[in-house]
């Protein structure tokens, strides 16, 4: 029916009538005779062609993102240097008169310190019986330990829809 529209010259008789013929009236503009001649008149109506756009919405499923977390466990050798005391103790026996309580001394790395005891004798006297003496020494020593330290990495995958 349209195939006129495709670049074809027609002229008014090759294009479809959509209307009858009508019959009207020829209108003057003295209106003074309306026996007058009617005039036969062809209305021809040429279709156009109109395009319309519709406009909607869908939902589309698009990437998929894929987040994983992984745990992992290792083990680390942990080095520390580390300070101790080791502390000797050592009696010595003495049992000598003095005349008074002897103060705790120092002699080196070691501390001696008294102990003293009443006696009786034909006269009361104070005898040194035995000294204690300790002797600190310092010790340095590197101790290594295993420890489990944890740690986690994510991976991300994407799926294209």
């Amino acid at each position: 029916m349209f195939g006129w529209l495709k670049g074809e010259r027609k002229t008014l008789d090759d294009l479809p009538i959509l209307d009858k013929v009508v019959q009207e009236e020829a209108k003057f503009k003295d209106k003074q005779t309306p026996d007058e001649t009617a005039q036969t008149v062809v209305k021809a109506t040429i279709p156009l062609v109109e395009e319309q756009a519709v406009v909607g919405k869908r939902t589309v499923a698009g990437d998929i993102v894929r987040v994983e977390v992984e745990t992992l466990i290792g083990e680390e050798t942990i080095s520390e240097h580390l300070h101790s005391e080791i502390v000797d103790v050592t009696r010595v026996a003495v049992d000598r008169p003095v005349t008074e309580r002897p103060a705790v001394r120092r002699e080196g790395k070691t501390t001696i310190i008294p102990v003293v005891r009443e006696r009786l004798v034909l006269k009361k006297e104070l005898v040194l019986t035995e000294e204690i003496h300790i002797t600190r020494e310092r010790v340095s020593e590197t101790v290594e330990q295993s420890v489990e330290l944890r740690h986690q990495t994510a991976t991300v995958t994407r799926n294209d829809s």
